[in-house]
Protein backbone atom coordinates (compact mmCIF):
# COMPACT_ATOMS: atom_id res chain seq x y z
CA UNK A 1 0.00 0.00 0.00
CA UNK A 2 2.87 2.20 0.61
CA UNK A 3 4.25 2.49 -2.71
CA UNK A 4 1.07 3.21 -4.44
CA UNK A 5 0.81 6.57 -2.14
CA UNK A 6 4.62 7.31 -3.21
CA UNK A 7 3.67 6.81 -6.96
CA UNK A 8 0.20 8.16 -6.36
CA UNK A 9 2.17 11.53 -5.46
CA UNK A 10 5.11 11.45 -7.85
CA UNK A 11 2.00 11.39 -10.36
CA UNK A 12 0.06 14.31 -8.75
CA UNK A 13 3.25 16.42 -8.17
CA UNK A 14 4.70 15.47 -12.25
CA UNK A 15 0.64 16.84 -13.25
CA UNK A 16 1.10 19.93 -10.78
CA UNK A 17 4.26 20.75 -12.84
CA UNK A 18 2.61 20.05 -15.96
CA UNK A 19 0.02 22.14 -15.72
CA UNK A 20 2.19 25.03 -14.65
CA UNK A 21 3.88 24.74 -17.69
CA UNK A 22 0.96 24.99 -20.12
CA UNK A 23 0.03 27.64 -17.56
CA UNK A 24 3.29 29.55 -19.14
CA UNK A 25 2.68 28.64 -22.27
CA UNK A 26 -0.76 29.86 -22.68
CA UNK A 27 0.38 32.91 -20.59
CA UNK A 28 3.24 33.48 -23.71
CA UNK A 29 0.11 32.57 -26.08
CA UNK A 30 -1.97 35.74 -25.37
CA UNK A 31 1.06 38.09 -25.64
CA UNK A 32 1.81 36.87 -29.06
CA UNK A 33 -0.85 38.64 -30.12
CA UNK A 34 -0.35 42.20 -29.21
CA UNK A 35 0.09 45.09 -31.77
CA UNK A 36 2.51 47.35 -29.63
CA UNK A 37 5.79 46.19 -27.91
CA UNK A 38 5.18 47.94 -24.24
CA UNK A 39 2.47 47.12 -21.39
CA UNK A 40 1.46 48.92 -18.88
CA UNK A 41 -1.30 49.48 -15.94
CA UNK A 42 -3.47 52.49 -17.06
CA UNK A 43 -6.43 53.88 -14.91
CA UNK A 44 -9.72 55.01 -15.79
CA UNK A 45 -9.32 58.89 -14.56
CA UNK A 46 -12.20 59.82 -16.45
CA UNK A 47 -15.20 59.03 -18.60
CA UNK A 48 -15.86 61.97 -21.06
CA UNK A 49 -18.62 62.23 -23.77
CA UNK A 50 -17.38 62.46 -27.34
CA UNK A 51 -18.66 62.56 -30.75
CA UNK A 52 -19.40 60.22 -32.84
CA UNK A 53 -17.13 59.67 -36.24
CA UNK A 54 -18.25 58.12 -39.72
CA UNK A 55 -22.05 56.30 -39.94
CA UNK A 56 -21.68 55.84 -36.35
CA UNK A 57 -22.63 59.97 -36.04
CA UNK A 58 -25.97 59.46 -37.84
CA UNK A 59 -27.34 57.27 -35.24
CA UNK A 60 -29.90 58.35 -32.17
CA UNK A 61 -26.84 58.90 -30.12
CA UNK A 62 -24.29 61.56 -31.53
CA UNK A 63 -21.83 60.98 -28.65
CA UNK A 64 -20.26 58.55 -26.95
CA UNK A 65 -18.90 57.94 -23.49
CA UNK A 66 -14.91 57.00 -23.67
CA UNK A 67 -12.43 56.41 -20.75
CA UNK A 68 -9.52 58.47 -20.00
CA UNK A 69 -6.74 56.38 -19.20
CA UNK A 70 -3.89 57.43 -17.67
CA UNK A 71 -0.34 55.40 -17.64
CA UNK A 72 3.19 55.84 -17.47
CA UNK A 73 5.49 55.36 -19.89
CA UNK A 74 9.49 56.01 -19.37
CA UNK A 75 8.49 57.59 -15.68
CA UNK A 76 6.12 60.28 -18.38
CA UNK A 77 2.37 60.68 -17.70
CA UNK A 78 0.53 59.57 -20.56
CA UNK A 79 -3.27 60.64 -20.83
CA UNK A 80 -5.15 58.74 -23.76
CA UNK A 81 -8.68 58.54 -24.72
CA UNK A 82 -10.49 55.02 -25.15
CA UNK A 83 -11.14 54.74 -29.19
CA UNK A 84 -14.06 52.18 -28.43
CA UNK A 85 -17.27 52.65 -30.33
CA UNK A 86 -19.43 50.97 -27.46
CA UNK A 87 -22.39 52.84 -25.62
CA UNK A 88 -22.16 52.59 -22.56
CA UNK A 89 -18.73 53.18 -21.87
CA UNK A 90 -17.09 49.47 -20.69
CA UNK A 91 -14.93 51.07 -17.73
CA UNK A 92 -16.02 52.85 -14.73
CA UNK A 93 -13.88 55.33 -12.88
CA UNK A 94 -10.88 53.90 -11.28
CA UNK A 95 -10.52 50.90 -12.48
CA UNK A 96 -7.12 49.65 -13.33
CA UNK A 97 -6.82 47.50 -17.10
CA UNK A 98 -3.32 46.72 -18.92
CA UNK A 99 -2.38 48.07 -22.15
CA UNK A 100 0.28 47.88 -24.47
CA UNK A 101 1.31 50.67 -26.17
CA UNK A 102 3.72 52.12 -29.03
CA UNK A 103 7.03 53.03 -27.10
CA UNK A 104 7.73 55.89 -29.38
CA UNK A 105 4.87 57.42 -29.91
CA UNK A 106 2.93 56.03 -26.57
CA UNK A 107 -0.23 57.67 -27.40
CA UNK A 108 -0.76 55.07 -29.82
CA UNK A 109 -2.34 52.30 -27.27
CA UNK A 110 -4.55 49.18 -27.56
CA UNK A 111 -6.74 47.81 -24.31
CA UNK A 112 -5.40 43.67 -23.72
CA UNK A 113 -8.72 42.38 -22.97
CA UNK A 114 -9.20 38.96 -21.19
CA UNK A 115 -8.79 36.52 -23.97
CA UNK A 116 -9.26 32.82 -23.82
CA UNK A 117 -5.36 32.32 -23.56
CA UNK A 118 -5.49 34.39 -20.46
CA UNK A 119 -8.38 32.62 -18.45
CA UNK A 120 -6.89 29.04 -19.85
CA UNK A 121 -3.74 29.92 -18.27
CA UNK A 122 -5.47 31.28 -14.67
CA UNK A 123 -7.14 27.28 -14.71
CA UNK A 124 -3.88 25.70 -15.27
CA UNK A 125 -2.22 27.67 -12.64
CA UNK A 126 -4.90 26.71 -10.27
CA UNK A 127 -5.13 23.06 -11.22
CA UNK A 128 -1.34 22.96 -10.82
CA UNK A 129 -1.77 24.35 -7.20
CA UNK A 130 -4.42 22.08 -6.37
CA UNK A 131 -2.32 19.03 -7.99
CA UNK A 132 0.68 19.67 -6.54
CA UNK A 133 -0.86 20.56 -2.82
CA UNK A 134 -2.30 16.96 -3.54
CA UNK A 135 0.80 15.59 -4.40
CA UNK A 136 2.89 16.92 -1.42
CA UNK A 137 -0.30 16.18 0.48
CA UNK A 138 -0.01 12.29 -0.25
CA UNK A 139 3.87 12.38 0.09
CA UNK A 140 3.56 13.59 3.50
CA UNK A 141 1.19 10.74 4.68
CA UNK A 142 3.09 8.21 2.77
CA UNK A 143 5.87 9.24 4.71
CA UNK A 144 4.03 9.12 8.37
CA UNK A 145 3.14 5.66 7.67
CA UNK A 146 6.66 4.37 6.74
CA UNK A 147 7.89 5.55 9.51
CA UNK A 148 4.91 3.91 11.83
CA UNK A 149 5.54 1.43 10.10
CA UNK A 150 9.17 0.97 11.49
CA UNK A 151 10.25 -0.18 14.82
Amino acid sequence: MYHELWNASIVFLILGGLCFLAAQICNACSYRYLRYPSRAEARVIDIVAVPREGNAALSEYHNRLAAVFEFYADGRPIKVIDATETYPCPYRKNERVQICYDPNDPKRHEVIKKDKWKILSKRFNRLGILLLLTGCGLFLFYARSVGESRP
